[in-house]
């Protein structure tokens, strides 16, 4: 039986976990990118690997063995209509993905999108729901806002940093596999995009995590 991991950060997918993996090995915490939550369920980490970054990981925070007393979860935050726009462009609710493992994981554990029938409510249900069951798990959980940077990530995990911190960039889907809308297709959302109750879910949920909602 393994050890429980040291550290695990899950968000909604597209809010960072691939960088905040890099930022935590920079810090000598070896961290996987869904190396140990990934669509076929959680697998043992590798030698020397003790955290995990992995939007997949939600589901698991309350009853896993690799999620332990003294596991700390960093649940990972990003702009509402910066993750709806990433998947959006990414195609992720649209269709594209359907019969790929990450989609297919996705709507084994939010059966719900399937009985909506447009793809801006599945975005809207998608960041509210997942974050909202991250926020729920029965676990203490450490907050951080991707656009806050690396320094406030350290701070969080009590990290005392004394060398040059990176700030991990990539292009927003240039790394990503699978179908994708052509890039003529990419959309920059906003919340007149979506219904009224679509828009007051995610304008609710982002003032919580304190990110300003204007339409500008």
């Amino acid at each position: 039986m393994s050890e429980p991991l040291d550290v695990v950060v899950t968000g909604t997918g597209r809010c960072g976990t691939w960088a905040v993996a890099e930022l935590l090995s920079y810090a000598r915490i070896p961290c996987g990118h869904e190396a140990v939550f990934g669509p076929d369920g959680p697998t043992p980490p590798a030698a020397g690997v003790v955290a995990d970054s992995s939007w997949l990981a939600a589901p698991h925070l309350a009853e896993s063995e690799y999620v332990g007393e003294h596991t700390t979860i960093v649940h990972l935050v990003r702009h509402p209509l910066a993750v709806c726009s990433s998947f959006y462009n990414l195609g992720f609710f649209a269709g594209l993905h359907d019969e790929t493992p990450y989609h297919q994981y996705a709507v084994r554990h939010m059966p719900e999108l399937e009985t909506i029938p447009d793809e801006m409510g599945r975005l809207a249900a998608w960041y509210c729901g997942w974050n909202w069951r991250i926020e729920g798990c029965g676990r203490p959980v450490i907050r951080h806002r991707v656009e806050d940077g690396p320094l406030g990530l350290y701070q969080g995990l009590d990290l005392r940093i004394r060398v040059p911190i990176p700030w991990v960039r990539r292009n927003d889907l240039g790394q990503v596999s699978g179908p994708r809308r052509p890039e003529s297709e990419h959309r920059r959302l906003r919340l007149n995009d979506f219904s009224p109750h679509q828009a007051g879910m995610l304008h609710a949920t982002g003032a919580d995590y304190g990110y300003a909602m204007e339409e500008s």
